[in-house]
């Protein structure tokens, strides 16, 4: 018997692949899906899904975060963002939601990553871990009360590292979903686009470390940066230069490259 959790899902795509996305949509029902569409012109239509699309691509943040700002504004208790290649079956949803109904207000998902300790890079491993990968991730009205929504200059990578760091900050916990059975594979967004992933990582990792990171760990990224320098010359890295620049020059947001 299912729990009559207050939950509504929010898929955010670009490009989307129809098939995935309705295998996705299938398996949510009959909850709640809100599908933000970064795409530029309407690429897909689902009967019993609330379509919201964008006229140019927002990127993760900007994305999500008219979706989150949707779901909120309706009341909803919690709210899980999914990446559109995300596939659960109808028997992992209804785990999930029970294991979420236990949760108190905080941030859950599946996939826990870590930070390195020197340079505060996102890091797969899971242990120990201090964020919540954003491909899966769901988030209590409580959060969003206490300490708002995903900061939108960003636009990808990073965004929600951050988000955790802010709502741990306030106290809020971050539950790990012991789910084996969601499969994710990783974004093809920036498969044939090596510059702008380059661009997007080296650019933010900066703009992170500048908001959150402790005042150690500032000074050893600012005495090392000739050397981070070198090494994406000597790797012809050039969109993580381009990245850094930007940076420096306070240039955030979307890249003129991405689409």
């Amino acid at each position: 018997m299912e729990t009559s959790l207050d939950i509504a899902f929010i898929i955010l795509t670009y490009f989307p692949d129809q098939a995935k996305i309705r295998s996705l949509v299938d398996s949510l029902c009959p909850h709640t899906v809100i599908l933000v569409d970064n795409t530029p012109k309407k690429t897909i239509s689902i009967d019993h899904v609330i379509y919201l699309p964008n006229k140019e691509n927002k990127g993760y943040t900007g994305g999500v975060n008219r979706g989150l700002r949707y779901v909120y504004t309706h009341k909803y208790e919690w709210m899980v963002v999914l990446n559109d290649d995300v596939q659960m079956t109808k028997h992992v949803v209804h785990s999930f939601i029970q294991f979420l109904s236990r949760c108190s207000p905080g941030l859950a998902g599946s996939y826990p990553r870590s930070l390195d300790p020197k340079r505060w890079t996102a890091e797969t491993d899971p242990e120990p871990m201090q964020f919540l990968s954003g491909s899966f991730l769901a988030i209590h009205r409580d959060v969003i009360s206490s300490i708002g929504y995903l900061y939108d200059p960003y636009f990808i990578f990073y965004e929600e590292v951050e988000y955790c760091i802010r709502a741990r900050k306030k106290g809020f916990p971050l539950h790990v979903v012991p789910l084996s059975d969601v499969r994710h594979k990783e974004s093809s967004t920036f498969q044939n686009k090596p510059f702008l992933h380059q661009y997007y990582l080296a650019r933010n990792h900066l703009l992170f470390i500048e908001r959150n990171a402790p005042f150690s760990v500032k000074i050893y990224e600012t005495l090392r940066f000739p050397k981070t320098i070198l090494e994406h010359v000597t790797l012809r890295e050039w969109g993580a230069l381009a990245g850094i620049r930007d940076y420096l020059l306070r240039r955030f947001g979307r890249h003129p490259y991405s689409a």
